[in-house]
């Protein structure tokens, strides 16, 4: 019976493991092989903030700062630096800019286009989230 036990939970942890995603993939090594990055600016920009993907013991992890200020045409750079926690920054409407599944060291730059107020956050940690505000 106890080596069922095991069996089982051996089981459960490879499973947990490979859903949450190591290695493998294009986007830099995180196995979130089915998203595709959008809106990262290939373009070399000066952001206007850099906010960072952190660790926090109360919600698993935070945007550093998480609310922001920016004119039409600044960008904003996210860089993740939580050595533990794969994390995204994510759009709201899912498609004016997704990081896809990121480890530390990686970096993010979105060059924002128009004005308005959009509301982010990380696809895996319902506590991370964030606004944007972009003003003319």
């Amino acid at each position: 019976m106890n080596t069922w036990k095991v069996l089982v939970i051996a089981a459960g942890s490879v499973l947990t493991l490979a859903a949450c995603g190591t290695g493998g993939g294009t986007n830099a090594g995180t196995g979130d092989t089915g998203c595709t990055v959008k809106g990262n600016s290939t373009a070399a920009v000066t952001p206007a903030i850099v906010s960072n993907v952190v660790s926090d013991p109360d919600t698993v992890g935070r945007f550093s700062p998480n609310n922001m200020t920016v004119k039409v045409g600044q960008s904003i750079e996210w860089d993740w630096q939580d050595p533990n926690v794969a994390h995204t920054v994510t759009s709201d409407d899912a498609t004016s800019f997704d990081s896809c599944l990121q480890n530390k060291g990686y970096k993010f730059v979105v060059t924002f286009t128009q004005a308005g107020k959009i509301p982010y956050h990380c696809t895996i940690h319902p506590l991370m989230v964030g606004t944007i505000t972009v003003t003319p």
